[in-house]
């Protein structure tokens, strides 16, 4: 049972993780070196810097997410065949808690590099 639920998890969160690879339209590095009179022009800032960070973060959340969901899932199965055992049904509660904490911390870290991105464009 432990097997199937294992790759049954991990198949879900492999097809959501290249899910978003096929829809990809930019590049995770926003600044690229331009060939401007024969001579090599980096023109890379630092919110260019930021921005990378961003894309890196919700790279990252691709995996993440789908991840967490999975975990929510088997918490929930250990609570649901704990069999009246205060013990397992701790263990599903606590590993939806770390669940959840997981991606209030991932959501957290992309709205303070997203919003550190817009100050420094001066999208606010």
């Amino acid at each position: 049972m432990k097997n199937l639920l294992l790759f049954i998890s991990l198949l879900l969160l492999l097809s959501f993780s290249f899910a978003n690879l096929a829809f990809a339209q930019g590049s995770l590095i926003p600044c690229k070196p331009q060939l401007v009179g024969g001579e090599l022009v980096d023109k890379c800032t630092f919110a260019d810097l930021v921005t990378l960070v961003r894309n890196v973060i919700d790279w990252f959340l691709t995996f993440v997410i789908p991840l967490a969901a999975v975990f929510i899932i088997y918490g929930g199965f250990v609570i649901m065949f704990a069999g009246g055992d205060p013990g397992k049904a701790k263990k599903g509660r606590e590993i939806i808690t770390a669940a959840v904490i997981g991606i209030a911390i991932a959501m957290g870290t992309w709205l303070i590099v997203t919003t550190a991105e817009k100050i420094l464009k001066g999208l606010f």
